[in-house]
């Protein structure tokens, strides 16, 4: 897992099912239906780092409220153990726009 901590048991047999589910050409998507508290995000962390590592995403869409964004901000920064670009669009439509272009610049600038 391309994560920088010692993931449960749990949440390695979730990333190991989500993956095979993912890359077996089974789905396309994957829920993980677990307990607040138990390692959710971390856990997709894991999963959207190897998928991206592996060629098999480009980019991931994290679909959150407002109110915990920032989590997922400070969560990638703790344990993501592989590159990344993180934008969090915000604002009204043309801030969210002006974001999302200022993302793909950066993208382009890095291939």
């Amino acid at each position: 897992m391309p994560i920088r901590a010692t993931p449960f048991k749990h949440q390695r047999n979730a990333y190991a099912a989500a993956l095979e589910t993912m890359t077996g050409g089974k789905s396309r998507g994957y829920a993980l239906l677990m307990d607040m508290g138990t390692g959710k995000t971390i856990t997709s962390i894991a999963i959207a780092g190897a998928l991206h590592l592996h060629g098999a995403i480009r980019r991931t869409l994290i679909v959150a409220p407002l109110s915990i964004l920032g989590v997922w901000q400070e969560e990638f920064a703790k344990f993501a153990d592989f590159d990344y670009n993180l934008a969090i669009l915000s604002g009204d439509i043309a801030k969210k726009v002006d974001t999302r272009t200022k993302c793909l610049a950066l993208r382009s600038k890095l291939l």
